[in-house]
């Protein structure tokens, strides 16, 4: 049976402005976690429901620890050259955090549900400063 986790705060992120290519990328990861530890994902220690797809619990575990091997590994902000390599990385991110909050609507609570919004914004809101910071290269 589906066990929501505590809500994550995110209030503080918001208000953060992104510096860099690593505070971006930092942003990215822990918004994934925080969606992982929303779906009942063990994040730490890489295991979760039996009915989420393994993909799905290996890459909120790879993001717990901004080791985001499923987007080609660490720091893969950094080698962005262009709008497309942004937008490559944005597919891939987007399959792994709208399949976690897929879940999440379909076995969560309320507040879970919330949260898990404000977590996709965190994800849109890292990209669309790499895709700003691309394209005034």
């Amino acid at each position: 049976m589906f066990k929501p986790r505590r809500v994550p705060k995110t209030r503080l992120t918001f208000r953060r402005k992104l510096r860099d290519c690593e505070a971006a990328e930092h942003q990215m990861c822990k918004a994934i976690a925080a969606l992982g530890t929303l779906a009942g994902v063990d994040v730490g220690m890489g295991s979760g429901p039996a009915d989420m797809d393994d993909l799905l619990i290996l890459a909120a575990h790879q993001c717990n620890f901004d080791d985001a091997e499923f987007m080609d590994g660490p720091c893969c902000f950094e080698f962005v050259r262009n709008v497309v390599d942004a937008d490559i990385l944005k597919l891939q991110a987007d399959a792994v955090a709208q399949g976690l909050a897929s879940y999440i609507r379909q076995h969560g609570d309320d507040a879970s549900i919330a949260a898990a919004g404000r977590q996709l914004a965190l994800v849109d809101g890292a990209f669309s400063w790499l895709k700003k910071s691309v394209a005034g290269r």
